[in-house]
């Protein structure tokens, strides 16, 4: 979830012009992010991983999701309502 931190961290101090001009963007970490939890439900028994995980983990991609969906609309408000949503979680 570093890349769910990093997120969180510049959406935090980062202007809105900023965070939208950033390679690769909030949107393209996103992107991996799905990917990779796509892999992980596949082989979520193999590796021991339990739905509660993978339910968990998906919580914080949503999460991640709103951040980068404020970014592309450049909304300050709904940015800085995904902020705050996501600094309530705790960490994994």
């Amino acid at each position: 979830m570093g890349e769910i931190s990093f997120m969180l961290k510049a959406a935090k101090i980062e202007p809105m012009h900023h965070l939208a001009g950033l390679d690769p963007s909030f949107t393209s970490l996103l992107v991996d992010l799905e990917w990779y939890m796509e892999i992980i439900k596949k082989l979520g028994t193999s590796l021991d991983i339990t739905p509660t995980d993978i339910e968990l983990v998906t919580e914080y991609i949503v999460l991640a999701k709103d951040l980068a969906e404020s970014i592309d609309s450049g909304c300050s408000d709904s940015l800085g309502a995904a902020v705050a949503a996501l600094d309530e979680k705790p960490y994994l």
